[in-house]
């Protein structure tokens, strides 16, 4: 009788002790959370290499959920429809974007959600969709690569238009062009010579000149005012000369001074 009671009381023990573990796995692996999740949708354009079920989503830089589904779009196979798990809280707008992202180069994928101060009205929900769908912008690698890909186009035109300048009759012309400017530098070389001879009369009659207006200015001006003072002044005893001969023309004979009385006259 013993014996059966040790033995369920064995048996109770490795029940409470598989319990108690099962109960701690689930603690650590889920975690018996009181937080709330939405679901959002996400529609990618290009290769999600990298990115599972489960895979982090990052809300600037901060873990906020994960993703829960992936699939392929009906309407486009180009298009890959990944379903977010966020937390109910994050603010997700109108602004937000969710781009493809990585820890380092070779680190784990995942989708990092930006938020912007530009549009912060709540994400309409489109006709035909269940969730939310949180707009896309390409990932770095993306960008990088259609880069490239412009860099490389516009190489190639360049590399066209040089071989239609230097094709055809342009090389003849650019000929004839660097020849005319050789022949161009020839002539002014030939005249430089002559030109600093210009500059050398032209700076010698300056010095000429100077003394010239000094003079001037000194002397000639001070004695043509004179003069021309004197042409005044002798205009001026003119017209009062002939004012007087107008009115008495007897100033001809006897001057301006009366004659001396004669006899029997005061």
């Amino acid at each position: 009788m013993e014996s059966k009671i040790n033995y369920a009381l064995v048996g109770t023990f490795v029940l409470v002790l598989l319990v108690a573990l099962v109960i701690s796995i689930t603690w650590l692996s889920v975690g018996f959370s009181t937080k709330h999740y939405k679901t959002y949708l996400v529609i990618m354009n290009e290769s999600i290499a990298g990115i599972t079920t489960n895979s982090a989503v990052k809300y600037n830089g901060v873990d906020v959920g994960s993703i829960e589904k992936i699939s392929l779009s009906t309407d486009s196979p180009q298009q890959i429809r990944l379903f977010l798990h966020i937390e109910e809280h994050t603010p997700i707008t109108a602004g937000t974007t969710a781009t493809l992202s990585s820890q380092g180069l070779t680190g784990i994928t995942y989708i990092a959600l930006q938020g912007s101060d530009i549009n912060k009205q709540p994400i309409t929900l489109l006709p035909g969709e269940q969730y939310p769908i949180i707009q896309s912008v390409p990932s770095l690698l993306v960008r990088l690569n259609d880069a490239m890909g412009n860099l490389a186009a516009n190489m190639d035109h360049i590399t066209q238009n040089i071989n239609d300048v230097l094709g055809g009759e342009n090389p003849a012309l650019l000929r004839e062009i660097l020849n005319n400017l050789n022949i161009t530098s020839s002539h002014l070389a030939a005249q430089s010579k002559q030109l600093d001879s210009i500059l050398i009369n032209a700076a010698k009659s300056t010095q000429l000149v100077t003394p010239l207006l000094n003079t001037l200015n000194q002397r000639t001006l001070p004695a043509t005012n004179e003069v021309l003072d004197n042409l005044t002044l002798m205009s001026g005893n003119l017209l009062e000369f002939s004012d007087d001969l107008k009115h008495n023309p007897a100033v001809l004979l006897r001057g301006q001074m009366p004659p001396p009385p004669g006899p029997g006259e005061k």
